[in-house]
């Protein structure tokens, strides 16, 4: 008989901080692939370390994935309210002689652990309680002694086929016997998951690969519960450019911070989608087409580093593809009233000149107080040129400014005047203008300037021409 349930996969958090690119890779790759398959994606809140949770932090997760639009099916659940169901779980085991309880202090195991470190082994538990009898047990836990609830692994391997990785094989004698519920009564990540992965019907799993040794755990788990599991697939990482992991508790590089300096939802998800996975092409693709084009075996094994500059090649391709229309109103961001730079006047001519020159807010108030201020900064390439230009030719240059007066004609009085032409003549008055000696084409500029503010930026680089040495 055909099964029926839904393709699923999920995005599962742990509410530490702000999500950051590799949080956003993960839930990307989980939302492709079930849209690929004409599926939907679950949210759970791993919330199972109360220490570690927080509600802020989960509503935040759950707003920086609709701003990308990677939306999921019915409410974002918490880890936490399925514990009921947990505690059957790990009432079955006991049940089934597949769980024990352990009353080992924290110091004995790491004495064990590094003794087995120094022994050049795999730390694991020696499986000293191991051998307890019920009733021994239950006298300690009735006299009120801490105990954790272990998991009897079989020394069988584990085999199974990773949807990134391919086969894999893990020995259950290297595992040893690991803790479902700890002695404060909290259970462990890797346990609770297993059993909401299974209860919530995924499919498929797709994780970073620091959760694969979490694996062959979660396959005995659910195999001694006889409960459905999951095709898993494990990702490496998307590591900063040092090597080192990206890190969401720090902030750095969040979401939060990326749209905040004006990057795109359809620029995150064509670099993140292209990070370490073959999915080639140039094109700036849509979520849907994304889809289509993935799969889980395109993921590279390898390490993929933090590309900034992709990123931000990405962010362009996204902004030319913005309506005129909606460039004016995402730009127009740039210029919120907590920011210091005031949205230049004539604003729809500005991004109309600008466009090109802005990729980020950044940008677009740079170039907005290019316009704005009375007197621009000088690069240092501005300054050179400003001063082989010289004081006599800003002086003339200053004389050919009239009311209302377009570009070419202003260009057309200025090389009368002095003589000069081609660069000798454009590259002084852009520098002397804007600051620059690059940006967007001079006659919307020039226009935005205004007359008083030319004349204005044309004597103040006279009189420091006079000042040069």
């Amino acid at each position: 008989m055909p099964n029926s349930a839904p393709f699923r996969t999920r995005f599962a958090p742990s509410p530490t901080g702000r999500l950051h690119p590799g949080n956003a890779r993960a839930a990307l790759f989980s939302w492709l692939a079930a849209r690929k398959n004409g599926g939907e994606m679950l949210l759970r809140i791993e919330d199972t370390d109360s220490a570690r949770g927080g509600a802020e932090n989960a509503a935040a997760a759950a707003e920086d994935l609709k701003w990308l639009g990677l939306n999921w099916a019915g409410e974002a659940r918490r880890q936490s309210e399925n514990a009921a169901a947990h505690g059957r779980a790990l009432d079955a085991l006991f049940a089934a002689k597949r769980a024990y309880w352990c009353f080992c202090p924290p110091e004995r195991l790491r004495a064990e652990r590094e003794e087995m470190l120094r022994a050049g082994k795999p730390p694991r538990y020696s499986g000293r309680c191991a051998a307890l009898s019920e009733s021994e047990s239950a006298a300690r836990i009735a006299a009120g002694e801490p105990a954790a609830a272990r998991f009897r692994m079989p020394p069988d391997a584990v085999h199974f086929t990773d949807a990134v990785r391919g086969g894999m094989r893990f020995s259950g004698a290297d595992i040893g016997d690991f803790i479902l519920r700890r002695a404060d009564g909290g259970f462990s990540f890797f346990f609770a998951n297993a059993v909401d992965d299974s209860s919530d019907g995924i499919s498929l799993v797709l994780r970073g690969e620091d959760h694969l040794s979490n694996t062959p755990r979660q396959l005995a788990v659910l195999s001694a519960l006889g409960m459905r599991a999951p095709e898993y697939g494990h990702f490496p990482l998307l590591s900063s450019p040092d090597g080192g992991p990206l890190s969401k508790r720090e902030g750095a590089g969040s979401l939060a911070e990326l749209r905040g300096r004006g990057f795109l939802p359809a620029a995150v998800l064509n670099y993140l989608a292209r990070a370490g996975c073959g999915l080639g092409g140039e094109n700036l693709m849509s979520k849907t087409e994304l889809a289509l084009a993935f799969s889980p075996r395109l993921i590279s094994k390898s390490s993929s580093i933090f590309d900034f500059a992709q990123l931000l090649y990405w962010q362009k391709r996204a902004s030319w593809a913005l309506s005129d229309a909606d460039f004016l109103e995402w730009s127009s961001r740039a210029f919120a009233p907590q920011t210091e730079t005031a949205r230049p006047r004539g604003f729809a001519l500005f991004c109309a000149a600008a466009r090109e020159n802005i990729v980020l807010y950044e940008d677009a108030r740079e170039w907005g107080a290019v316009v704005e201020s009375e007197i621009p900064p000088l690069t240092e390439a501005a300054a050179a040129a400003v001063q082989s230009a010289g004081a006599e030719f800003y002086k003339k240059a200053a004389a050919a400014v009239l009311d209302d007066m377009e570009w070419k004609p202003f260009c057309g009085r200025v090389k009368a005047e002095t003589g000069c032409a081609g660069k000798n003549l454009f590259m002084p008055l852009r520098a002397a203008l804007t600051g620059r000696t690059d940006g967007p084409e001079m006659p919307p500029l020039f226009k935005l300037i205004g007359a008083e503010k030319a004349k204005k930026r044309l004597e103040s680089v006279k009189i420091m021409c006079k000042t040069f040495k």
